[in-house]
């Protein structure tokens, strides 16, 4: 039996040239898929700040709303205050009163 020479297979030029054309269609797309990764991130860095500003607000209106809640609160205790001073006058002058009333009938007698 003869033994079965194995011929080596010319590469064609054609063949680079197709590597070549795959190659840049690669590089392409590859600089299209950068391109479209850096618009997305954008859209999303567009999203997070926007979302950030919206935190900032609504915490704006949170502290607000404590700081409004605070005042209210001083509000009722200072009118709180204010009411046990208005007692306080009244029960004194009516002991005041009182006395004066007593001292008359004193007096009188």
């Amino acid at each position: 039996m003869k033994k079965r020479r194995r011929r080596r297979k010319k590469k064609k030029p054609m063949k680079i040239k197709k590597t070549m054309k795959k190659k840049k269609t690669m590089k392409k797309t590859i600089e299209k898929k950068k391109k479209t990764m850096k618009k997305t991130m954008k859209k999303k860095k567009k999203k997070t700040m926007k979302k950030k500003k919206t935190m900032k607000k609504t915490m704006k209106k949170k502290k607000k709303k404590k700081k409004t809640k605070k005042y209210t609160m001083k509000k009722k205790t200072m009118k709180k205050a204010m009411k046990k001073k208005t007692m306080k006058k009244k029960t004194m002058k009516k002991k005041k009163t009182k006395k004066k009333k007593t001292l008359k009938k004193k007096t009188m007698e």
